[in-house]
């Protein structure tokens, strides 16, 4: 993974899927956005089954060979315990307790790409998964840090906004609209757009930046309003060197999005402004 914070000595650690339970556990969170926890096969007493206690137990020696976890000589009031470095603390815990979480996530060639990013009192953590079932953890240098990572990953550069009409258009026909461009056949694209009630000049725009696109996916942002009640907001996008799309849910069934072409100023605001403010 790139260097996220080039002013910066670079902060990173690297995890098994066991070893960021392990850690997690001695954290005392109980979930991380992007882990799924559906492999301990836990019963309902919270037990999990013996190879995969034997995994964990791999996993805690492994950490300890690290040198991510020490253990303490016990003592008669705790028999059991173990010092984990202050990086590790940091960057696992403010992606198991932040403010907010953010969740990139591209179509490419390769297969989904992901990025979770989080802050925890001017800590941001960019969360991202290199192969299957290894997470990675990196410091960034906080909120001007955070949105600047999220700036190059979309590849939002100096696009202006155009005078295209916007539309709505179904999801399903969007979804079959991006896989037709990517595969060259623009023609059939475009006609499942229009046909979906966008306009043809729109139509047309969207499915060459779709086919150029530098940037294909969404961005959902979580965060909680002042009541501590959860907040989730959600834009698709496609991106391509000259244009922008902005694709918000248009809140009918079946589902269907709003097709905004936009600038790249403007996503930048949008997603500074969406974030938790006095973070």
């Amino acid at each position: 993974m790139t260097t996220l914070s080039p002013t910066l000595q670079r902060i990173a650690i690297s995890l098994s899927r066991e070893e960021l339970y392990v850690v997690m556990r001695l954290l005392k969170a109980t979930q991380l956005p992007g882990f799924d926890l559906s492999w301990l096969n836990a019963a309902a007493d919270g037990t999990v089954p013996d190879d995969v206690r034997h995994a964990l137990e791999v996993a805690t020696n492994a950490l300890v060979a690290r040198g991510y976890l020490t253990p303490q000589e016990p003592t008669a009031e705790e028999p059991l315990k173990v010092n984990m470095p202050s990086p590790v603390i940091a960057l696992v815990g403010t992606c198991a307790f932040g403010i907010d979480s953010i969740l990139l996530s591209l179509h490419t060639a390769d297969g989904p790409r992901l990025m979770y990013l989080h802050e925890l009192r001017e800590l941001a953590v960019a969360h991202t998964m290199p192969v299957p079932d290894i997470h990675q953890f990196e410091a960034i240098e906080g909120r001007a840090g955070m949105l600047h990572v999220i700036e190059e990953m979309l590849d939002l550069r100096s696009q202006t906004a155009t005078t295209l009409p916007a539309g709505k258009v179904p999801a399903v026909d969007v979804q079959a609209a991006r896989d037709a461009a990517l595969a060259g056949k623009m023609e059939e694209a475009v006609e499942l757009l229009v046909r979906g009630g966008l306009p043809a000049i729109t139509a047309e725009a969207l499915c060459r930046a779709m086919k150029e696109s530098t940037a294909l996916g969404a961005i959902s942002i979580g965060k909680r309003d002042a009541g501590g009640q959860p907040q989730d907001v959600t834009l698709a996008l496609v991106i391509s060197p000259t244009l922008c799309f902005a694709l918000a849910d248009a809140d009918v069934h079946p589902a269907a999005f709003h097709v905004q072409p936009t600038s790249a100023e403007a996503l930048k605001q949008w997603i500074a402004s969406s974030l938790p403010q006095g973070a």
